[in-house]
């Protein structure tokens, strides 16, 4: 049967597909929830609750892309943006919204083993592995790059340093480099962080360093003024644990704070309760820990695939409730409107 009424048959599919966006499954607006990278045999991002427990599909990265470091960043307006650095010949980092949307999967591209990722203010850094460059990215309040400065920071004996990780806290920038064991202190303006000294290493896969030598340094996470970096070789003094150093100056308050319950431990996060949340890659689980190294849950987050990255956000808001039912409640006047008018019922569909 020829339609009538074309224009308004359409605003009913839109309507409907508001209210189907709504009840979909997946994360809840407005709920805080843990995000862990599964890297290369599953390539996923997964979610869970703050409370712990068995890990949830969130989406499938890029195929092949061995997703590392991921950030999650608001830049003005209602949305979160979740950005996963991709470890692969892809060399690109990919922007999703936290209730799994995507955004744009070649956000960044280019790059060389972009690794580490780390946002502050409008400003989004980018590790590249393989160069020991880190790349500063501007963006608007739609995610979009507006502006940049590819070698933003060129790290010491760049070729060797093998930057893995960062880490922005308030105006300071960190970063940890396998390639040499090093923790570099920088400011988010590029400048070298005053009276911060650099946490020396032996640089990866090197067993012959004594304590407080680092072989791997990945994870990094701050609280309370103090800088917590996980160790991921499974060789060395300080293997397989977590190290406590002062954020300011860089000084060791404890090499190994946490030594036990981990497997090859990568990034680290802060949980809202404060305490440390670290991906065991060597195995499928997230522990959770106090900052003063007491273990809460060896096993906080399970059913993981080699986890990497980790981040704690708020999933993105939906359209508001009253907007819901007013949606729904348009589509269905509308549907009996254009019936009346003649136009055949299955024209109208809720995608």
């Amino acid at each position: 049967m020829r339609l009538r009424n074309p224009v308004v048959v359409l605003l009913a599919v839109s309507l409907g597909s508001l209210c189907a966006n709504v009840v979909r499954a997946g994360p809840v607006t407005g709920t805080t929830y843990i995000y862990v990278a599964n890297d290369s045999t599953t390539d996923t991002i997964t979610y869970s609750a703050t409370t712990g427990g068995t890990s949830t599909t969130l989406l499938n990265t890029v195929t092949g892309s061995d997703p590392h470091q991921i950030v999650i960043g608001n830049f003005g307006n209602s949305e979160n943006y979740l950005f996963v650095a991709n470890d692969s010949s892809t060399g690109s980092v990919s922007e999703y919204l936290t209730n799994g949307d995507v955004v744009n999967t070649s956000l960044i591209t280019g790059l060389s083993s972009p690794v580490g990722l780390a946002v502050s203010g409008d400003d989004l850094f980018v590790a590249n592995y393989n160069t020991g460059i880190i790349g500063e990215y501007v963006l608007n309040a739609n995610g979009q790059v507006t502006a940049s400065t590819a070698d933003f920071i060129t790290l010491p004996t760049a070729a060797k340093a093998g930057p893995d990780s960062l880490l922005a806290s308030g105006g300071d920038l960190y970063v940890a480099a396998t390639g040499t064991g090093d923790v570099y202190g920088y400011t988010t303006a590029g400048a070298s962080l005053a009276g911060f000294t650099t946490i020396t290493g032996i640089g990866y896969n090197n067993a012959n360093g004594g304590a407080g030598s680092l072989n791997d340094p990945i994870g990094l996470a701050v609280s309370n003024g103090d800088l917590f970096v996980a160790d991921s070789n499974t060789s060395g003094v300080d293997a397989n644990s977590i190290g406590e150093f002062n954020a300011s100056t860089g000084a060791t308050i404890n090499a190994q704070l946490i030594s036990t319950g981990l497997s090859s431990p990568t990034y680290l996060a802060v949980n809202t309760n404060g305490d440390l949340l670290v991906a065991n890659h060597g195995s499928t689980t997230v522990g959770e820990y106090t900052t003063s190294g007491g273990t809460v849950n060896a096993s906080f987050i399970t059913g993981l695939t080699s986890p990497f990255g980790i981040a704690v956000g708020v999933a993105v808001p939906l359209p508001p409730v009253w907007l819901t039912f007013a949606a729904c409640a348009g589509m269905v006047l509308i549907f009996r409107q254009v019936r009346r008018r003649g136009v055949d019922s299955h024209a109208v569909t809720c995608l």
